[in-house]
């Protein structure tokens, strides 16, 4: 570890012998971190923190999005954990394509998957966790309830995108009090989102797949013209797999599979993993040349490979082997950039990111996302539920393997 110059400004490296925890707001990290000295786990302490970023940072997460999550237990093997979103049943991208679309609009109903993340958060709680989901989901609840001071990085987000809210009149009203946005210091409630939650806590997923919350959002996507139905909201489930991984030298890196974006991430590597970058021969740019190339090079990759969630089809030990790899690092030429072509998967957008290990090294890694910056604008204000738009990442070309369906 590089030692710190503690003349200049700056941050020392956190520290810790039992456990520890890393989230994006002051905030969720102190409610993770209480969780642990309450008797939780890894796995109670990560809910609890993402779950009380739905809703103090509730343009970048919340529960009506998705979420995929690692979980390391000691002494065990890593599992991965599948809370994306499924398009609805009838879902159809022919006849999108009759409407005369030939894209997916990212404030439209067609752009709203089934949200997984509470049904993802429950399944993990219930497998893995030791404390009872009541007393996990209580910092969510009272902030929610007695509201929260913004702060300066979320207000800053909340004035760069209020544009996405201010276009329907629900989440305008509530999210845009006074017809502007929150600033730092001001204080936000959001009662329905409480209740909601208390919901949660008191009936687990069902509080939100079935019932009042469950009806509210398939009628508010139908009122837009979604097909979404109580059914497809009441059958949805996440899943269980193992992760997929690859080496990059000293150390074996694991992602969550396809539909995950962590097979471009173990292709970027295993491609780098054949240059030294300490060769005093490359300069920066050579360096960013290698950089760029190898993910353009994974990208591509991915791109013929996205399919549903647990299908047969990827082989991925073919993808990463050093076969395929080997052939794609052939392809990088030092003195030129390769075409980069039109690009027509799903857009990498911002969320949020917990980690949590604990005293026992119990890991756990999640991602909580509504995808775009205040997901779709479509708001369900007697639940207080927010929709993502994953969907906007289906393609309506015909044939194309990840065409909507």
């Amino acid at each position: 570890m590089r030692e710190r110059d503690f003349q200049k400004p700056g941050r020392s490296v956190a520290i810790s012998g039992k456990a520890m925890a890393a989230t994006s707001h002051p905030l969720a990290t102190l409610a993770a971190i209480d969780i642990l000295r309450g008797g939780g786990n890894a796995v109670d302490a990560a809910v609890c923190a993402v779950a009380l970023q739905c809703v103090i940072d509730p343009l970048m997460t919340g529960i009506g999005g998705d979420c995929f999550a690692m979980i390391a237990p000691k002494g065990g093997s890593p599992v991965s954990i599948n809370g994306s979103g499924r398009a609805p049943a009838a879902a159809n991208a022919a006849a999108l394509r009759e409407r005369g679309l030939s894209a997916i609009d990212a404030e439209s109903s067609d752009a709203v998957t089934i949200p997984g993340c509470i049904d993802a958060w429950t399944h993990m709680v219930a497998g893995y966790g030791r404390l009872p989901l009541e007393k996990i989901l209580a910092p969510a609840i009272s902030a929610a309830e007695e509201g929260f001071c913004i702060t300066p990085r979320v207000a800053f987000d909340w004035q760069r995108h209020q544009a996405r809210v201010r276009r329907h009149p629900s989440a305008r009203e509530h999210f845009l009090p006074a017809d502007r946005p929150l600033r730092t210091g001001e204080n936000f409630a959001q009662p329905a989102l409480a209740k909601t939650l208390r919901r949660i806590a008191a009936e687990g997923r069902d509080g939100f797949y079935c019932g009042p919350v469950a009806r509210e959002m398939a009628e508010l996507l139908q009122s837009v013209g979604g097909v979404h139905s109580e059914d497809d909201f009441a059958g949805y489930k996440c899943f269980e797999t193992d992760p997929i991984s690859a080496r990059y030298r000293d150390y074996d890196l694991l992602e969550c599979p396809p539909n995950g974006q962590g097979l471009a991430a173990l292709l970027i590597l295993r491609i780098l993993d054949g240059f030294n970058f300490a060769d005093p021969t490359y300069g920066e740019a050579d360096r960013i040349h290698l950089l760029a190339e190898a993910t353009k090079l994974a990208y591509a990759m991915r791109d013929s490979v996205i399919c549903d969630p647990g299908s047969a089809q990827v082989d991925i030990d073919a993808i990463l082997s050093e076969d395929t790899v080997g052939g794609l690092r052939a392809r990088i030429d030092m003195s030129r950039a390769a075409p980069f072509g039109p690009w027509e998967g799903p857009t990498h957008k911002d969320t949020v990111y917990v980690t949590v290990v604990d005293e026992a090294g119990n890991a756990v890694s999640l991602i909580n996302s509504i995808f775009d910056s205040f997901g779709s604008g479509l708001y369900a204000p007697q639940s207080g539920v927010l929709l993502h738009n994953r969907g906007a990442g289906f393609s309506l070309k015909e044939g194309h393997p990840n065409e909507l369906a």
